[in-house]
């Protein structure tokens, strides 16, 4: 919910008396407004009254204009149009400065002849060949230098690989001859440990074991089997305003209350913490119902 500027709440105040007057000439209720609008009682009171307190957004504002303009007969879209969606404030705090500062520079440049930049660009190219040519033939000549080094190095390396393993293979047997017997020994030592190793297995399982969960947020799910009018509160701030259609689902979660105001309550069908789901009221008769984590779900209507 956003405050309304002065402009704004001038033309809103003037439409809704406008409305109430043409309500009253036709002998209409509020109740009956809200039933071929699917709008609540209490938004009805809020445009008539001016009150922008109880209004949501401004563009939920124009469309609720409209359709209770359509309802008495009435232009619902040129009166709706009446109400300002910006607030006419805003234009005064454009920086015109600083956009005349960026317009003043005059353009850099504007005398040379494109001929001419073209010219320079062309004659001045070429002297880059040369350049370009040298450093080909450079690294063409420093390729073959390594080419011919990577020949000569590989066979002084592979004899010394060679030699290197016939030295080594009998210090390797003499050395496993030698520690044949400590490494038994320290087998038969080692196998020991692992029998002491699952000491440290129960902390895994007690890190495991779940926790209390705490207290569950509020849920509410609802599916459509027809078309509705819906506004929808979650913990105190209008999360949805606007019409579900037959088969469309919606779901949501607060920590401490969620208030559904529909206008056709037998086309909705509520699973409140994923309890069985109902039908929130009787089709066509306007009607609001708030869930908390402690309400009881109603009934399943016949």
């Amino acid at each position: 919910m956003v405050n309304l500027d002065s402009n704004q709440l001038e033309r809103l105040k003037a439409i809704g008396a406008y409305l109430y007057e043409v309500r009253q000439d036709q002998s209409l209720t509020l109740e009956e407004i809200a039933a071929k609008t699917y709008i609540p009682l209490r938004i009805l009171k809020a445009l008539e009254a001016g009150q922008e307190k109880i209004l949501p957004e401004p563009v939920f504002v124009q469309g609720f204009i409209r359709r209770y303009a359509d309802a008495l007969g009435l232009d619902g879209m040129s009166i709706s149009k009446e109400f300002p969606l910006q607030s006419l404030a805003e234009p005064e705090f454009s920086p015109s400065g600083s956009l005349e500062e960026t317009v003043l520079p005059p353009p850099v440049q504007s005398d040379v002849p494109l001929s001419e930049g073209f010219s320079l660009r062309r004659s001045q190219s070429p002297s880059y060949i040369p350049y370009l040519a040298a450093g080909a033939v450079a690294i063409v000549a420093l390729g073959g230098l390594l080419y011919g080094l990577s020949q000569r190095d590989p066979s002084p390396q592979t004899q010394t690989t060679a030699e290197q393993p016939q030295t080594t293979e009998p210090e390797a047997e003499a050395n496993n001859s030698e520690t044949a017997s400590p490494e038994a020994a320290t087998t038969a030592d080692d196998a020991s440990p692992p029998a002491s190793s699952p000491s440290p297995s129960p902390s895994p399982t007690q890190a495991a074991s779940p926790s209390p969960s705490p207290t569950a947020p509020v849920t509410v799910a609802i599916s459509l089997t027809d078309a509705s009018w819906l506004e929808v509160t979650v913990d105190g701030s209008i999360d949805f305003v606007g019409t579900l259609t037959q088969g469309e689902q919606r779901s949501w979660s607060a920590q401490q209350a969620i208030t559904i105001y529909s206008g056709n309550p037998g086309a909705v069908m509520v699973t409140h913490n994923r309890q069985q789901a109902t039908a929130m009221g009787q089709p066509g008769i306007p009607e609001e119902r708030t869930f908390t984590a402690s309400t009881t779900p109603p009934s399943p209507t016949p």
